[in-house]
């Protein structure tokens, strides 16, 4: 729905089925279930607010509501790995992505968000067209 800050942000929640994965954690997000979340904020077009959405983890940092500064990388005109997901500004859309699997080691932090970011890039190009 619209947002105060007069994007528009529509969520999406997956949950991911492993074979043999860890039984359930009341503790963990989800009660340890592996998900992806995907948030999508569509700004005024023309507006250049859709690098407010990474702007806001780099003030989290410094005020410390998330533990680390955030780390470049290289998707749509600028992107960021904020500890627990990806962050991605690309034109008048900005997403947040964030895959949480318990049960399966990465190779590094963030491997499957920067996995699945190129296709969510691919899908936003194909719906401007």
């Amino acid at each position: 729905g619209r947002e105060k800050n007069g994007s528009y942000s529509s969520t999406c929640l997956w949950v991911i089925h492993f074979a043999g994965s860890e039984g359930p954690d009341p503790d963990a997000p989800l009660g340890g279930k592996s998900f992806a979340i995907l948030n999508v904020l569509t700004w005024q077009a023309g507006s250049g607010l859709s690098g407010t959405f990474l702007d806001a983890f780099q003030e989290a940092a410094k005020t410390g509501l998330i533990p680390s500064a955030p780390e470049a990388r290289t998707f749509g005109d600028r992107a960021l790995w904020w500890g627990d997901g990806l962050a991605v500004a690309v034109g008048d859309v900005s997403f947040g992505l964030s895959v949480y699997t318990p049960a399966v080691e990465h190779a590094y932090p963030g491997d499957f968000e920067d996995s699945l970011a190129p296709e969510i890039l691919r899908n936003l190009e194909a719906q401007r067209k």
